[in-house]
């Protein structure tokens, strides 16, 4: 019988790919895929404090990002809240737009944004993340509402009102007056008077003794309920 003599390869390895000794083998080297490289740079968000929920997100990134799509991109904010990217389209040259779903309340903040996607490399340059906003409702009670004037000698020109908290940019349009009698109370002024109360300037078309029947205020981020119980009566000059 043969004796089977074993031969041991020796195989050298290169930066250019693999040299067996005794045979001539030789593989290319392969070549790394190289990724395209993105920054982006900013993130707003939609919306106003209390007044408008936001429900869309602008990107601004260096360059286009071929098929982006709401599952590349993940987001975190604080508190507990979630952000949910659901739609994204580009918007315009080096910016996305990410409408938006998820659990928050005014105030929140987005905390991290992140795209992984294949063929990119991603650098975050986000330096201030955006505020969420959140449609809300202060609760605001007015109680009591007075005039002044004397019957028959002095004209009412003013009401105070007294009210439960300060709201925001209060204006005369905001404000309904109706009386009796075909009577009408116009609002010509708003002004702070003290701490709860409200100081309104009024004209109008009124004899002695007509009186106030109704208060409203309307305003957007509040709730109102009146409380007034009794409402006074005008006064006019004979």
């Amino acid at each position: 019988m043969k004796k089977l003599k074993l031969i041991k390869l020796m195989v050298g390895v290169s930066s250019l790919g693999i040299i067996g000794s005794g045979s001539a083998i030789v593989l290319s080297q392969c070549s790394k895929d190289k990724s395209t490289q993105i920054t982006f740079t900013s993130l707003v968000a939609n919306g106003e404090a209390n007044i408008q929920d936001t429900t869309q997100l602008t990107l601004f990134v260096s360059s286009a990002i071929t098929d982006l799509t709401a599952r590349d991109i993940k987001i975190t904010a604080n508190n507990g809240a979630t952000v949910t990217v659901t739609n994204v389209s580009a918007f315009s040259a080096g910016r996305y737009r990410l409408n938006i779903i998820g659990n928050w309340s005014q105030g929140h903040i987005i905390t991290g944004f992140t795209i992984v996607k294949t063929g990119y490399t991603f650098t975050n340059n986000i330096k201030t993340y955006p505020v969420l906003h959140k449609f809300t409702t202060t609760p605001i009670q007015y109680s009591n509402l007075v005039v002044n004037g004397t019957a028959n000698i002095e004209t009412t020109t003013q009401l105070n009102l007294t009210i439960s908290a300060a709201v925001k940019d209060l204006t005369a349009s905001d404000i309904t007056i109706t009386a009796n009698n075909g009577a009408t109370v116009n609002i010509t002024e708003v002004s702070a008077f003290s701490a709860g109360v409200y100081r309104f300037e009024i004209s109008g078309n009124w004899k002695e003794g007509d009186a106030i029947t109704g208060f409203t205020i309307v305003k957007t981020g509040y709730t109102f309920t009146n409380n007034i119980k009794t409402y006074p009566v005008l006064h006019k000059a004979a």
